[in-house]
C-alpha cells in the first residue's frame, strides 16, 4: 500500500480484488488481516483527513485512447494554482477525462501561468485532443485573451472552478499522507517539489 502511494484502504482492496498490480502475492485477505492486527495506516489518516466529508468520485474502468478520443475529443481544463509552504504550483484537470496535472512555478505571475497554460494545451493537442475551453478563477483573468483558439471562462470574484479545487485537496492529501510516511520531520524545498 506504501509502494503505490498510500490510496486508502478501501481503494487498496479494489487494486487487490481486480488485480491491477502485476504479480502482486498481497490479497485482498491479507490486507483484510492487517488492518485487523496492525490498525488503520497512521500516515493515511493524517494525510485524508479534512474538515469535511469529501465527495465521492466513482472509479472509471481504464479504456483505450482511441475510444477516449473519439468521445471526447474537445477538451474542457479546470486550471488553478495552489500552494506549499509558499511554493505555488500549477494545476489542471480535464472535464469527462479527469485526466490531472500538476507542474512546480518559480512564479505566479502572468507570464508563468500562460507559459503553464500553453504546454499544458500542447500537451494535449500533442495526443490529438483540442482543448477548446479553460475554467479559471480570478488569478487567470491576465491571460484571458492571451490562448489562442480556446476561449477562458473566468469565475465570478471570490468563487473557485469546483473540478479544481476538489481535484487539489485530493492530490494533497495524497501527498500528506506520502510525507506523514516518510522519517524527516522538516523537508527543503527542493524536496517538496
Amino acid at each position: 500500500q506504501r509502494n503505490i502511494g498510500r490510496p486508502s484502504h478501501r481503494r487498496f482492496l479494489q487494486i487487490l480484488q481486480n488485480n491491477w498490480i502485476p504479480n502482486n502475492t498481497v490479497t485482498v485477505a491479507d490486507a483484510v488481516r492487517a488492518v485487523a492486527i496492525y490498525g488503520k495506516s497512521v500516515p493515511n489518516i493524517k494525510g485524508e483527513t479534512t474538515k469535511r466529508k469529501a465527495e465521492h468520485h466513482p472509479t472509471h474502468v481504464p479504456v483505450e485512447i482511441e475510444h477516449i478520443l473519439k468521445l471526447h475529443k474537445n477538451v474542457t481544463l479546470c486550471i488553478d494554482i495552489f500552494w506549499v509552504q509558499g511554493i505555488p504550483f500549477y494545476h489542471s484537470i480535464s472535464r469527462k477525462i479527469d485526466f490531472r496535472m500538476c507542474s512546480h512555478l518559480t512564479r505566479a505571475r502572468k507570464n508563468d501561468l500562460l507559459e503553464a497554460t500553453m504546454e499544458t494545451k500542447e500537451m494535449y493537442e500533442r495526443r490529438l485532443f483540442k482543448v477548446v475551453d479553460i475554467h479559471a478563477d480570478k488569478q487567470f483573468e491576465c491571460i484571458q485573451n492571451h490562448v489562442p483558439d480556446t476561449h477562458i471562462e473566468i469565475t465570478a470574484p471570490d468563487d473557485h472552478v469546483h473540478e479544481a479545487e476538489r481535484s487539489i485537496q485530493t492530490m494533497k492529501n495524497g501527498c500528506r499522507s506520502n510525507i506523514h510516511g516518510l522519517p524527516y520531520k522538516y523537508m527543503p524545498k527542493i524536496m517538496v517539489v
